[in-house]
C-alpha cells in the first residue's frame, strides 16, 4: 500500500501529502491530467472543500487481466476538521522521471465498474487507517473513507501508449498533485478512465 506525498515511508509506504511534482521512491469528457473545475450541480454546502494537504490515498483494490485493469483509489481526511469531495479527481501516468503520460478520461461507466453522478461526499478526521496493500475483489467499505474507481488498457495494438510506475492525482478544483506508487514494476498505459468520487468501493 502506498500514501501519497513527498516523503515515502519505508516498510509501511505511507506518507503525508504535500506539493509534488512526482511520486516519491498518481459518459467519457475532457482528459483530467490536470486540475479540473466541477461542472456539474454545486455540491451541498456546509463544509470546506478537501485540500491536497487534508488528504491521503492508497490503491484499495486491483482487480482484472491482461486487457483492462481495474483500481479503486481510497482516501481519507488526515486533518482536523471535515472536509467535502465533490467531482472528479484529475488523474495521469507518471513516468519514472516524474513526467506526465497518459491522461484519464472522466466517465460515470469504465472499463471495469460503473457509479452514479457525482455527489458531494463529506470525511470527517481521525477515521480509520487506509489499507496496507491492494485487496482482491471489492473491498468492505470503511466509514469515512473515500473512493474513486479508474481503469487501464494495457493492450495497444499500436495505440499511443505510456509506461510509468506512479499515478499522479488532483483533488477537485486542486491545483497541488499528490502521488502514489503504480507498484514494485513499470506498467504500461494506452487508455484511462476516472469515475467521480464516491462513497463505496467501486462495483463491476
Amino acid at each position: 500500500m502506498v500514501v501519497v506525498g513527498l516523503v515515502l515511508a519505508g516498510c509501511g509506504n505511507t506518507t503525508s501529502s504535500t506539493a509534488s511534482s512526482s511520486p516519491s521512491s498518481p459518459v467519457s469528457v475532457a482528459p483530467s491530467d490536470q486540475p479540473l473545475p466541477s461542472d456539474q450541480a454545486s455540491p451541498a454546502p456546509g463544509s470546506k472543500a478537501c485540500k491536497t494537504a487534508d488528504l491521503e490515498v492508497a490503491i484499495g483494490s486491483e482487480s482484472g487481466a491482461a486487457g483492462h485493469i481495474g483500481l479503486d483509489f481510497e482516501f481519507r481526511n488526515r486533518s482536523t476538521a471535515t472536509c467535502r469531495l465533490f467531482g472528479y479527481f484529475g488523474l495521469s501516468l507518471l513516468t519514472s522521471e516524474g513526467k506526465v503520460g497518459i491522461a484519464a478520461q472522466r466517465s460515470t461507466r469504465i472499463f471495469t465498474a460503473s457509479t452514479g453522478p457525482p455527489t458531494a461526499l463529506l470525511l470527517p478526521p481521525n477515521s480509520p487507517p487506509l489499507p496496507t496493500g491492494p485487496a482482491t475483489g471489492v473491498p468492505a467499505a470503511v466509514a469515512g473513507h473515500g473512493h474513486v474507481a479508474a481503469a487501464y488498457s494495457d493492450v495497444c495494438n499500436n495505440a499511443p501508449s505510456g509506461t510509468g510506475n506512479a499515478w499522479q492525482l488532483y483533488p477537485p478544483e486542486e491545483t497541488v498533485p499528490m502521488s502514489v506508487l503504480a507498484g514494485a514494476r513499470a506498467i504500461t498505459v494506452c487508455s484511462l478512465q476516472v469515475t467521480p468520487v464516491q462513497a463505496n468501493p467501486p462495483t463491476p
